[in-house]
């Protein structure tokens, strides 16, 4: 549906954590969620060497397949919210994967 799109298009949440509430997706996170993601970026940010990096791709890249399985098993039954909540987390650790991409980058740069 356009509804979907328009909640779930490609522009992301552009917000800093900080300011994320004006995004109407992160309303249906819980703030538990929105902490770990805030932790585990700032790992990302502190990651000094290419082995940590890789264990925390390997982390992130499991949550994105757990909760993409999650919104595939509640869409199909019918659990339309419980469906967009994974959805929306997955969202962010697709965010968290750019900025591992970008964490990557720096430390080979060095």
């Amino acid at each position: 549906s356009s509804g979907m799109n328009a909640e779930y298009g490609s522009s992301g949440i552009n917000a800093e954590y900080g300011e994320a509430g004006v995004d109407p997706t992160v309303a249906t996170v819980d703030n538990d969620f929105l902490m770990e993601m805030m932790s585990f970026n700032d790992e990302v940010e502190m990651c000094e060497d290419m082995a940590s990096l890789g264990l925390i791709r390997e982390s992130n890249e499991a949550g994105v397949q757990g909760l993409f399985d999650e919104f595939q098993h509640y869409f199909e039954a019918g659990s339309t919210d419980v469906a967009a909540n994974r959805l929306t987390k997955c969202k962010f650790l697709l965010q968290t994967r750019e900025r591992i991409d970008q964490r990557e980058e720096f430390l080979t740069s060095l």
